[in-house]
C-alpha cells in the first residue's frame, strides 16, 4: 500500500496506511475474489480526524455501489 510522499506528513501517512489496512483486513472477508482494489485519499481530506469507523463506513459504502461485498 502506497501513498503520495508529499501528502502529509510522514507520521499522518504512516496512521492512514494502518487505518486502511487494518479496516480492509476486517471487510476482506466479505468481498467477492477475483477484484483489484486502489485506495485513493483526496488530498483535501481532514488527515488529523479521519477515524477508524468512519473509514470503514465509506469502504463498506463504496464496495456496496460497486456490487463486490457480500451482505453480512
Amino acid at each position: 500500500m502506497q501513498l503520495v510522499l508529499n501528502y502529509g506528513k510522514a507520521v499522518q501517512r504512516v496512521r492512514i496506511k494502518r487505518l486502511l489496512r487494518e479496516n480492509y483486513k476486517s471487510i476482506e472477508e466479505n468481498l467477492k475474489k477475483g477484484y483489484s482494489l486502489v485506495f485513493l485519499i483526496k488530498k483535501n481530506c481532514d488527515l488529523l480526524n479521519i477515524t477508524f469507523n468512519s473509514i470503514k463506513s465509506d469502504m463498506k459504502t463504496i464496495f456496496e455501489k460497486a456490487n463486490i461485498i457480500v451482505k453480512e
